[in-house]
């Protein structure tokens, strides 16, 4: 019986493994630099940190000490390189996670510079300290490269975050508080030096937001997701063996206070080799598995995310133990977990806007499978991901359940901070890199997909909903040149980003440009990743003419024909704008207060900014519908010619706002539009107005043909809703109303209609004409006397203008199909319906001023 629940037990702690042909695997990158990052120097005190780590390879006897071949053949290292400007002895200190080991005490750690043994690292308590060499406190260097190696024998990689050099001893820094303070819930204690001014006092008290990234539902970020330590260490084993890895509470605590989560993997084959436990014992996790020789992961996270919006984002301390012996104690347990919506294809996993160094771990489901690693870039690239973490996965299906757990590379202070944190975005298509020839795959990972409803100046801008043109000529153009759209000159919505032409705030935005004679609408518009407010990409980001957005390096968007070069740039505005990034204080004026910056739709949230619309009134539309009978095929055949010249050109081009504005069809649509105003701003009218219609190729730019044609007929009316607006710009309840063409054109629409249509138009007396009007057999004809299936048609002439109604009576039946109303002089054609007539004899009554005219239709 003992023996049955022995093998229930291990059954019960291995998770389902991975299903063949239709596993997730990883796509390889690289890893750029041999060097590591100097992250902090201050006076004499240097801070190395992002080691590298490897097996030492067997038969090899690089490292000049003599101790036993297990270890010469199976050693395991981490490795710092690191360049001094001289020759000398430094005092050396490393932040270790020092490991028990069994009855001997404590795993040694043997440390190496250039090859020759320093002695062990002096480790006094199972957990992360800052320690040194045993009975040795500085070591010699040489000027330039130096190699500094920590070797264990197995199972256990040396754990080395950080080392310190300094030539003076009073500057080594002999504790990691933020760490202390993050496990002792004394978050006011930071005194350790920071990664820069960019990392607040306490760079993890932050709360994560869920964003949507416009136009990719398959994606999904946050914003300000905490980056701090939770437990994880590589594991080796040289050969098949049993493992049982559990967790206990420490001291004062029971098994139901911390609610760990625990997985382990095997680094190379984590599709067979993956495990995971939530609760063993009470809140606690244990696995038991037997596992073949190779190199382990093993992580242990917090179970639930509520603790990442406290002060000290940790779900609490325990003790971990390996095969029944105690391997450290009191360590913390934390990250953040996000899911991804279901994808598939090459998918990117990445984090933008962080002041850490965070690690992501990702799972399909409880089965954790990879992680990232530093300085890793996919090539051909011109980023390398030092500080920030990427990986890239082949999904083949979407029936996959992917997750992301993001916490840090070490639990060094300068490893904390927050970061945004990006998954289940795809490579960017091979049209892109075969637009721009300078554009790297590697860099290139797709945001969001085409779209023509808005542009790469409105999304530098922070809008989505629209395009934003600059101007050929004056209204109904808010701004007159990217100068004016970017200075806020007039703000693009309340709590917008103020950038400054070759300012000397921080670079937001670029522009591209063949040269100074390219028109304003042929030029191109980046966005770093803090610009604009919004959540996207790593580097920089751009919405690329009609098709979708995608993340690139700083010239990878030069060398075509249409864009050209690096024309100019818009930085931060930093004395009168709001800025984005509260902790850049130092760059801001000391006397302005900070102020939230907002993206437009949480300017809108907030009742910051309005996005008003216009709709005509009942008066209005039956005034346009009556003008829509008559004849405007000759401004319709003008106008399609000018969509068909868009269509096509968007077949062939990434930008086609030239196509819109300048173009042979464009100003032969203007001209005509001239000569035939009424004719073609009630057509326009309706093309703005009514929802339902389909020959709409953007909104904004049948507003701008709209203030065109009638720029000098109604002039007044145009620059007097400007006025209005400039003059008046905010709501009763103090909402900012954004500038928009439509909205500017709608309100011009409705004044000429009422003003100059309707209330300013006279009707004239044609009395003297009625004989004329009932004896001219054109005057009014019905198409055939006999209903058909669909109807019939009543055609109408009028000689000037007059005030007609009709009206369709069978016996005491009456459809008034036209009310009393004001027609212009021209040719009209009222179409009746079957359903208009009742069987029988049914009576057209029409009547023109004061003369009536009947004719007979019958309905079988």
């Amino acid at each position: 019986m003992k023996k049955l629940l022995v093998l229930f037990t291990v059954f019960y702690h291995t998770v389902v493994f991975g299903q063949t042909g239709n596993d997730v695997t990883i796509i390889p990158g690289e890893t750029k630099p041999s060097e590591n990052t100097l992250v902090y120097k201050k006076e004499n005190l240097m801070i190395f940190t992002n080691p590298s780590s490897s097996r030492i390879e067997t038969g090899k006897n690089a490292l000049r000490h003599q101790f036993n071949d297990q270890l010469q053949n199976n050693g395991l290292k981490t490795i710092f390189y690191v360049n001094v400007d001289k020759t000398g002895n430094y005092f050396f200190l490393a932040n270790t996670l020092s490991t028990y080991n069994g009855l001997e005490g404590f795993q040694q750690i043997k440390v190496f510079v250039n090859e020759e043994y320093q002695g062990c690292l002096h480790s006094t308590k199972a957990d992360w300290e800052v320690i040194g060499i045993e009975n040795k406190q500085s070591i010699l260097l040489l000027q330039g490269k130096n190699k500094i190696e920590f070797v264990t024998e197995p199972p256990f990689y040396p754990e080395i975050d950080a080392i310190q050099l300094s030539e003076d001893n009073k500057l080594m820094i002999r504790e990691n508080a933020p760490y202390n303070a993050y496990k002792q819930s004394l978050a006011s204690s930071l005194s350790a030096p920071v990664q820069s001014s960019t990392q607040s006092e306490n760079p993890w008290q932050v709360k994560p937001v869920k964003f949507d990234i416009y136009g990719n539902n398959n994606g999904t970020a946050y914003k300000n997701v905490p980056v701090v330590y939770t437990y994880n260490r590589k594991i080796t084993l040289q050969s098949a063996e049993r493992v049982v890895i559990n967790t206990t509470p420490v001291s004062g605590d029971d098994f139901n206070d911390v609610d760990t989560y625990m997985y382990l993997y095997k680094i190379d084959d984590p599709q067979h080799y993956s495990y995971s436990n939530d609760n063993y014992q009470g809140l606690h996790s244990k696995i038991d598995v037997k596992l073949p020789a190779g190199d382990y992961y093993l992580v242990i996270r917090a179970k639930n995310n509520n603790y990442a919006s406290m002060p000290i984002p940790r779900a609490g301390l325990v003790n971990v133990y390996y095969n029944n012996a105690i391997l450290n104690e009191g360590v913390a347990i934390s990250g953040y977990v996000i899911d991804v919506p279901s994808v598939s294809g090459t998918i990117n996993y990445f984090t933008s806007k962080t002041n850490a160094s965070p690690l992501l771990f990702v799972m399909n489901g409880d089965k954790m499978m990879f992680n990232t690693t530093q300085y890793t870039y996919y090539p051909p690239a011109d980023y390398a991901w030092i500080n920030g973490a990427r990986i890239k996965l082949n999904v083949p299906s979407k029936n996959n359940n992917m997750k992301m757990l993001i916490t840090c590379v070490g639990a060094w202070s300068i490893y904390y901070g927050c970061a945004d944190i990006y998954g289940g975005f795809q490579d960017a298509p091979e049209k892109y890199m075969k637009k721009f020839p300078n554009l790297k795959s590697g860099d290139a990972i797709l945001m969001a997909g085409d779209d023509a409803k808005y542009n790469s100046a409105a999304w530098a801008g922070g809008i989505t909903d629209k395009n934003i043109y600059f101007p050929y000529s004056g209204i109904p153009h808010f701004w007159l040149g990217p100068e004016d759209y970017f200075e806020n000159n007039p703000k693009r919505y309340e709590g917008a980003i103020t950038y400054i032409k070759n300012g000397r705030g921080k670079r937001a935005v670029i522009e591209y440009a063949k040269d100074e004679t390219a028109t304003f609408n042929s030029r191109l518009y980046s966005v770093t990743n803090y610009a604009n407010n919004t959540l996207h990409g790593f580097a920089y980001e751009s919405k690329i003419g009609d098709w979708g957005r995608i993340t690139h390096e700083y010239n990878s968007l030069t060398g075509t024909e249409e864009f050209g070069e690096i024309y100019s740039f818009f930085n931060e505005d930093i004395e009168n704008t709001p800025t984005a990034n509260p902790q850049n204080a130092n760059l801001l004026s000391e006397t302005r207060a900070y102020q939230p910056v907002y993206t437009l739709a949480e300017s809108i949230r907030d009742g910051l900014s309005v996005v008003k619309n216009e709709k005509l009134t009942q008066e209005q539309t039956d005034f346009i519908q009556r003008a829509l009978v008559r004849k405007i095929n000759g401004f319709v055949t003008v106008y399609d010619s000018w969509v068909n010249k868009i269509a096509s050109a968007r077949k062939e081009k990434v930008d086609v706002q030239d196509d819109l504005f300048n173009s042979s069809e464009w100003y032969d649509l203007i001209e005509y539009g001239k000569r035939n105003i009424r004719e073609s701003l009630v057509f326009l009218t309706k093309i703005l107005f009514d929802e339902s219609e389909t020959r709409v190729i953007d909104k904004e730019a049948v507003s701008i043909l709209f203030c065109n044609i009638a720029s000098e007929e109604y002039k007044s009316i145009l620059q007097g809703v400007y006025e209005s607006w400039k003059n008046n710009s905010y709501t009763e309840n103090g909402a900012y109303i954004c500038p928009s063409y439509e909205y500017f054109t709608k309100l011009c629409i409705k004044k000429i209609i009422q003003q100059e249509w309707i209330t300013n138009t006279s009707v004239k007396e044609i009395a003297e004409n009625d004989d004329e009007i009932g004896n001219n057999p054109q005057l009014c004809s019905v198409s055939d006397n006999i209903i058909g299936v669909g109807g019939t048609t009543l055609k109408l002439n009028l000689p000037c203008d007059a005030i007609v109604s009709l009206q369709i009576v069978n016996n005491n039946n009456i459809v008034e199909k036209v009310k009393k109303a004001h027609f212009e002089a021209g040719e009209y054609c009222f179409h009746i319906n079957s359903s208009d007539l009742l069987k029988g004899v049914n009576v057209c009554v029409l009547k023109i001023n004061e003369k009536t005219i009947r004719r007979k239709i019958i309905k079988r």
